[in-house]
């Protein structure tokens, strides 16, 4: 599975991004309008210069105890970001966040101008289904044809007890 097959991640959509010299209370208002967790900052050649994540605000800005309304992204940002392409292997992508220890991953294009973001969601929003059926398949093809009498019996026992806990507790 490569980037592009990521059930969120179709490169169409508008990538948020904010300049550097907007102040942490700006960047993170337009994070919140966008219910994302991270921005990016550009240079001048439209290329990624840094991410401003919230754990850069709780870290650097928060935990320091500067002036959101003061401190700018730029002073505060990630810089050294790790990007992505579109055709790289989604496992690939998840090992990079997971040894790095961050949750969102910028794809670029062919000219390393940023096309959208990855994020630890999108893989599970992709995976979870899959697995969710895998897993559903599993214990229908084990459980029920080993257990199929205990499952049967479990049941009645359960739907018993709680008709005697009705008619006790509304009696």
């Amino acid at each position: 599975m490569r980037v592009a097959d990521l059930r969120e991640f179709d490169g169409s959509g508008a990538l948020i991004t904010v300049a550097g010299d907007v102040t942490v209370h700006e960047a993170v208002r337009t994070m919140a309008a966008s219910s994302i967790g991270a921005v990016l900052i550009l240079d001048d050649q439209d290329k990624v210069r840094g991410i401003f994540t919230e754990r850069d605000l709780m870290t650097k800005v928060v935990g320091k105890e500067l002036d959101p309304k003061t401190t700018r992204v730029l002073d505060v940002m990630t810089t050294g970001v790790k990007t992505v392409r579109v055709d790289d292997a989604a496992v690939d992508c998840l090992e990079l966040m997971a040894a790095g220890r961050f949750r969102h991953l910028p794809v670029v294009d062919a000219d390393d101008h940023p096309i959208g973001m990855l994020s630890q969601r999108d893989f599970v929003a992709t995976t979870l289904p899959k697995a969710l059926a895998l897993t559903t398949q599993t214990a229908r093809a084990t459980v029920s044809k080993r257990y199929q009498p205990f499952a049967i019996g479990a049941s009645v026992l359960a739907y018993t007890l709680v008709i005697v806990l009705a008619v006790r507790l509304f009696t």
